[in-house]
């Protein structure tokens, strides 16, 4: 099987820890169960977090990863042989907090006290920790072709 990173080696690469990355994680690790020891090329409709995981994981390059962003969480891995992978997000199950939301764009703007910044990341680490307790079926589905 595909060797899966430990979380926070995939967490380092992405360069922060949040949920988007913990969900993409928990993905990566189903998609490398059905991927073994074989090389695939990745379609994925979004830049996010999760992204990121699959990216880390199975090594994705220019070349085997084609992104075309419409904000939504949908992958497709596919092997040499033409068998594929769909990963979607479970509609409506996207991990989040309103208080988070709002210190998210002043974090990002460089605006938020070291108060704030602190609270943002305590949020980020609850987070994180219900996106690793919810159950896989409850934040994707995965399905074969």
């Amino acid at each position: 099987m595909t060797q899966i990173p430990s979380f926070e080696e995939i967490a380092n690469a992405h360069g922060h820890r949040c949920p988007g990355i913990a969900i993409g994680y928990k993905m990566a690790k189903a998609a490398a169960e059905w991927a073994g020891e074989e090389k695939v090329r990745v379609y994925s409709t979004t830049n996010r977090c999760p992204l990121d995981a699959l990216r880390h994981t199975f090594g994705l390059t220019d070349e085997t990863v084609t992104v075309e962003d419409k904000g939504e969480l949908h992958f497709i891995l596919e092997k040499a042989d033409g068998s594929k992978l769909f990963i979607d997000e479970v509609p409506g199950s996207k991990i989040k907090n309103e208080e988070g939301d709002a210190l998210r764009e002043k974090v990002r703007a460089g605006k938020a006290s070291e108060e704030e910044t602190a609270r943002f990341n305590e949020i980020q680490e609850e987070l994180l920790e219900q996106a690793f307790n919810t159950p896989d079926e409850k934040l994707f589905t995965v399905k074969t072709e």
